[in-house]
């Protein structure tokens, strides 16, 4: 098979985005329960990295990528110590920080298939299932500035023994120049060897680009919401823009003559009827949504899930989102727990059985995380009519 030659300087980034070697991060590909809201995804990779890292969550850099069916979920998380203090405060500055094998994480091939992303530090091993999105293995290995042949092999050696290629097809792909920004999101160049299906443009999202971002939470979140002012600022001016050519074009019509006026008047007052039947279907619209919305009480609501429940196990907290809600509590034993469990699963107000996160049992407590949804109709409003 043909390698590209290894470069002796990095390749070219775009000054905006900045990329980490693939090598810092352990790995991980999550399948979903089916129904998982996007939402709901954040939090569900959360709890699996508390369980299966040795470290807290707030001393890892971690993203994730959602598979395009909402099947399943590619997770990668660093220690933080892994990155000097100077690193990561370069990171401010950047838009999106992501791994550098993030663009091919997406790709999608008629048969089993090793895709081996090379970056100027490191070498990473993608396995892709035949016509899966999202690797079902990786693994990365750092390569050396200036790397010749024979380490580039022993390196590639090592990262296809790591994923269990076996007689997989091969795909060598690299990151053809700095990435682009464009309306629909971030365009990534990467090429392979000679042959055209491995040259590949690919597209990521802004939303997903958010996800698979390495940064603390509450500063992506904090990026999001002020790149939002600011495309909401820009759609202002575009909006005041957009007022004054038509103030022009008022002016200029006002000149042609009073015709152009009584013409514009009498369009006017033959579309206000339908203007106005309009407003009244949205209005009505809107009374009918909130009508529907109040169906759900929290009041009620609660007092559905205490039903049933033994006194010996205690709520800590309630979060309630729509027809959502999370319970987390403590019960004394499994006994009280299972016996709470067996009362939501019968309860005729939810749509279905609880989703159970694994409880934690410290201290003789059973520590548990429950979520439940409620029917729309659960609590509907009854109807009251008067007597004739």
């Amino acid at each position: 098979m043909k390698f590209l030659p290894n470069r002796s300087t990095p390749a070219p980034a775009a000054p905006e985005v900045q990329f980490v070697p693939g090598n810092t991060f352990f790995m991980r590909r999550f399948d979903l329960p089916a129904g998982t809201e996007a939402g709901e995804v954040a939090g569900l990779v959360e709890l699996r990295l508390e369980e299966l890292s040795p470290f807290p969550i707030d001393q890892l850099h971690h993203g994730y990528l959602r598979a395009t069916d909402g099947s399943a979920v590619f997770v990668y998380a660093a220690y933080r110590r892994r990155f000097a203090a100077g690193q990561i405060e370069a990171w401010n500055a950047a838009p999106f920080v992501l791994p550098d094998f993030a663009p091919a994480l997406k790709l999608r091939f008629a048969a089993s298939t090793v895709v081996l992303v090379r970056a100027p530090a490191a070498l990473t091993a993608l396995y892709f299932e035949a016509d899966r999105e999202l690797p079902i293995r990786a693994a990365s290995r750092e390569l050396p500035e200036g790397a010749d042949g024979g380490t580039f092999a022993a390196v590639r050696r090592a990262v296809l023994d790591l994923v269990e290629a076996g007689t997989a097809r091969e795909v060598q792909l690299e990151l053809a120049g700095p990435p682009q920004q464009r309306a629909q999101g971030l365009t990534c160049q990467l090429t392979g060897e000679s042959r055209a299906d491995d040259a590949r443009e690919i597209v990521l999202p802004t939303a997903e680009c958010w996800t698979m971002d390495v940064r603390d939470p509450e500063f992506v979140s904090a990026q999001r919401k002020r790149l939002g002012v600011d495309l909401l600022f820009w759609r202002i001016i575009q909006g005041a823009v957009a007022a004054m050519v038509l103030l022009v074009l008022g002016e200029l019509l006002l000149l042609a003559g009073s015709g152009v006026t009584s013409w514009l008047e009498r369009r006017y007052e033959a579309r206000q009827p339908d203007a106005l039947a309009l407003d009244a279907k949205n209005a009505l619209a809107i009374g009918l949504e909130n009508f529907r919305g109040r169906a759900l009480q929290p009041a009620q609501m609660v007092a559905a899930v205490l039903n049933g429940r033994p006194e010996a196990v205690v709520f800590t907290e309630i979060r309630i989102e729509g027809d959502r809600m999370e319970i987390s509590g403590d019960a004394p034993n499994l006994t009280d727990y299972n016996t709470y469990i067996s009362a939501l699963k019968g309860a005729k107000e939810l749509a279905g059985p609880p989703y159970e996160w694994d409880p934690k049992i410290r201290d003789n407590v059973t520590t548990f995380k429950i979520a439940v949804t409620f029917k729309r109709d659960a609590f509907a409003v009854a109807q009251v009519t008067s007597a004739p």
